[in-house]
């Protein structure tokens, strides 16, 4: 499809990946202020990219807002996971983030994933997805919420 001759440069260019600035930082939530906070008393680095990670989509989600018309709806579908022992909670965050921008909450879907093709399991000590067999496996996104907003 001609995005890239490099697949390395593209994956820099990717939502909260290390490479990007950590300066002007906007969280935009109590929660990912807590999630940032617990991160950093056990991996600076991973509290660096989950923050990054919030920032960026908080700036999607300014985007978002920018382009509905009033009463427009936005769909997002995201899950919940766990990093360094830390509860990464991702749907609270985006849905604080939305409603902190103006937009309201029209529905919650909460859906249990049994098996999909995404990596389904990380490895425990590194936090990197891992196959299936790995002993120090744990789960990375059993539940999916999607949460519909509205302008």
């Amino acid at each position: 499809m001609e995005y890239t001759k490099n697949l390395s440069d593209f994956r820099k260019r990717f939502i909260g990946t290390s490479y990007h600035s950590k300066k002007d930082l906007v969280l935009n939530s109590f929660t990912a202020e807590n999630i940032r906070e617990e991160l950093l008393k056990k991996d600076k680095k991973t509290a660096e990219e989950v923050s990054t990670y919030f920032s960026e989509m908080n700036r999607v989600f300014v985007e978002i807002k920018r382009i509905l018309k009033k009463g427009g709806k936005t769909c997002i579908v995201i899950g919940n996971t766990n990093l360094k022992g830390i509860e990464i909670l991702n749907a609270e965050v985006f849905a604080e983030q939305l409603q902190n921008l103006g937009l309201k909450i029209a529905e919650i879907i909460k859906r249990e994933i049994p098996s999909k093709n995404l990596p389904s399991v990380r490895d425990e000590k590194t936090g990197k997805f891992a196959k299936i067999d790995n002993k120090n496996k744990v789960s990375v996104y059993p539940t999916e919420y999607i949460l519909i907003m509205e302008k």
